[in-house]
């Protein structure tokens, strides 16, 4: 097949799954991802970004593995490698298990390593071990702001080379309760909601 062809053909199925990415949602479920010179297909390799950031509300650091370890599991089956030292993106994980909290908004852009950053969560090896310098975390475009209301879940993706998030999705329930085991079996639900929305293998031809 000439290369002219096979471009053009390549062009067309990154933009199928581009429009697929940002009409994705369901009830809860949604994501979004419009600039379409990111071609999330090329990514191969990923590491995960502490949650010591304001925006992750009465998280705790056995409820953070537990998410921590689902998100491992849904990439996995995509075809994705936890490779700390060398990843194509990053994952950073915010959930909102604060009932009383006065965010409510997680913003496209944000502080991320700064003063106010809770180092208590562990960091071990799946971390991006240069995550001190990530000082500010901005979107790329068609990243929007989320209704950051008690029981959401988010997840951002992020380029390691730009600083930039990629992709987003999140999950809002509004029948969440108040028991801890509850709240985590939910939020662990709602990732895997969100990866159904993520490029898969086949995708990455």
């Amino acid at each position: 097949m000439p290369d002219i062809i096979r471009n053009i053909i390549r062009s067309w199925k990154v933009l199928l799954i581009a429009i697929l990415l940002i009409t994705g949602c369901t009830d809860n479920v949604h994501t979004t991802y419009m600039d379409l010179s990111v071609d999330l297909t090329q990514y191969k390799t990923y590491a995960f970004l502490p949650p010591g950031d304001k925006y992750n509300e009465g998280m705790n650091e056995m409820a953070y593995a537990e998410l921590r370890d689902k998100t491992i599991e849904e990439l996995t089956q995509l075809k994705y490698e936890l490779n700390p030292e060398n990843p194509d993106f990053l994952v950073l994980i915010h959930v909102n298990f604060g009932a009383d909290t006065m965010v409510e908004e997680l913003p496209a852009s944000y502080t991320y390593y700064g003063e106010e950053f809770y180092e208590g969560l562990f960091i071990d090896d799946y971390y991006y071990p240069d995550f001190t310098v990530i000082t500010e975390i901005d979107p790329t475009p068609g990243i929007r702001l989320v209704r950051y209301t008690y029981g959401t879940v988010v997840v951002d993706i992020i380029d390691t080379k730009t600083k930039k998030i990629v992709w987003r999705g999140w999950d809002i329930e509004s029948d969440f309760g108040y028991d801890p085991d509850e709240l985590i079996e939910d939020a662990k639900s709602g990732i895997d909601e969100i990866f159904d929305w993520f490029p898969k293998e086949t995708d990455r031809g």
